[in-house]
């Protein structure tokens, strides 16, 4: 499957519209609107503006080609990007294009600010909705001050940062109707700014809860350089038991941090990521049928045959001997 590649400068969207235009084709129509269709491909994106920085972005993709977006900082840490998946999933990955972090079902928020870069990865074939907001800290104040004090909390202007959330499910209703309202609506731009609006103090309001529950997790750029040396780190060591205490301290962390950050960024537990991964190469290797049993459980850590054949069976739901290739 062929990947389209498109790089451009974060910021407003029409940074991106621009990009779009010139690298993909397409056309953009009323200055708010680009448009591109081609076979099976539909990549609908609404721009709504409304004050210098804060705009109200609509995303409906699909696409027959893998679809990689590399973008570099636009260094305005007073900018914030608030961006809600209502439909499919995107991957979201940082610095090394070989490290994806999935944006799975129970986290579909991320809010950064202007200094953190995080790139993202959309499957061909998968239809995709969002719902994003660009919006300055000086608009903030100015239509919704009762919020500025936390947010300026939560995004302090010298690092970048960025928060992976769930979705309250009151949202997910009102993104539905501002699909409904960009379709069939004559003058949809007020109705949108409302919806808009409502979104964000609902979304304030969840963050900041969560935050003060200290339920709320923030990741710096050093963060998640760290936690994907970690990843990898698990990855290349599936002979070897992890030991939480260690591996916090090699990467000069508390293991409380740690287990924090780890469950954040891959939304689950440092044994449980080790364990699945060690499962994907048994699994990848009695498929290829070039190892016995015994050699795979040796390899993978385990003492004998029947204690990794168990844990086999637990994980896949199968014996590994149903999996070998039959001579």
């Amino acid at each position: 499957m062929d990947t389209f590649n498109l790089n451009f400068k974060e910021g407003m969207t029409i940074n991106l519209v621009d990009n779009l235009l010139q690298e993909f084709g397409g056309e953009f129509l009323d200055n708010h609107q680009y448009r591109y269709n081609k076979g099976k491909s539909k990549i609908e994106l609404d721009i709504y503006m409304y004050w210098e920085k804060f705009e109200i972005l609509l995303i409906d993709f699909l696409s027959d080609l893998h679809f990689t977006t590399s973008r570099t900082t636009d260094e305005d840490p007073e900018l914030l990007h608030i961006n809600l998946i209502k439909n499919g999933e995107i991957n979201h990955f940082f610095d090394d294009k070989e490290e994806f972090l999935k944006a799975d079902s129970n986290k579909r928020v991320l809010m950064h600010n202007g200094l953190f870069e995080i790139n993202n990865f959309a499957p061909a074939n998968t239809k995709i909705q969002t719902v994003g907001f660009r919006v300055s800290k000086k608009v903030i104040n100015e239509i919704m001050p009762e919020y500025l004090e936390e947010i300026n909390q939560l995004f302090p202007e010298d690092t970048g940062i960025a928060y992976h959330t769930p979705l309250p499910a009151e949202l997910i209703i009102l993104m539905d109707e501002m699909f409904i309202i960009k379709e069939s609506a004559t003058k949809p731009t007020p109705l949108i700014l409302a919806k808009g609006i409502e979104i964000l103090s609902k979304l304030f309001d969840s963050v900041i809860y969560l935050n003060k529950e200290d339920d709320l997790n923030g990741l710096h750029i050093s963060d998640y350089q760290r936690l994907l040396e970690i990843r990898k780190k698990l990855v290349n060591q599936l002979s070897e038991k992890i030991v939480l205490n260690d591996l916090a301290q090699e990467f000069g962390m508390s293991v409380s941090k740690l287990k924090r950050d780890f469950k954040t960024l891959f939304n689950t537990s440092v044994y449980q990521y080790h364990l699945q991964v060690k499962m994907e190469e048994a699994m990848r290797r009695l498929k290829s049928g070039e190892y016995s049993i015994l050699e795979i459980s040796l390899d993978l850590g385990y003492e004998t045959p029947s204690k990794f054949s168990q844990m086999f069976k637990k994980i896949k739901g199968v014996n590994p001997k149903e999996i070998l290739p039959s001579k």
